[in-house]
């Protein structure tokens, strides 16, 4: 422990140890580490259970339309059209978080306009007809 204590002190010293003594000292810096381990998930506060960001979470039809302020038939719209990538876990459908993160980016690298159709919710600008020709009818 006296020489974990030294190398802790001046790590420059690492350079100088003896090929011999690195793995007694590999070996008390792992049994340090795991009696530290211990110590961190025993201590009263601490939880076990990690933040849904942290994991790889499955986020239901629902949860994914709120992320998105959609309806969850748009929702399953996408998915149903492979645009929005899906699992399905026996009968339900679910969408990884990090899928539907890479999603949202490649909608914002692909742009707003060149998703807009004629037919499929745009519509061009109205204009008013011409005026030109309306006292030469023909009769």
């Amino acid at each position: 422990m006296t020489l974990i204590r030294d190398l802790l002190e001046d790590p420059a010293r690492v350079a100088s140890l003896p090929p011999d003594a690195i793995v007694p000292v590999l070996g008390e810096l792992l049994s340090l580490l795991a009696r530290l381990l211990i110590q961190v998930s025993t201590a009263p506060g601490t939880t076990h259970a990690k933040k849904p960001e942290d994991l790889d979470s499955l986020l239901t039809v629902h949860e994914t339309a709120t992320v998105l302020n959609l309806r969850p038939a748009r929702v399953y719209n996408l998915v149903r059209r492979r645009a929005l990538p899906a699992v399905r876990v026996g009968k339900y459908v679910r969408v990884r978080s990090r899928d539907l993160q890479a999603w949202i980016e490649a909608q914002r690298e692909e742009g707003v306009d060149e998703n807009l159709q004629a037919g499929l919710g745009f519509s061009p600008p109205m204009t008013r007809p011409s005026t030109k020709g309306r006292d030469k009818r023909s009769r």
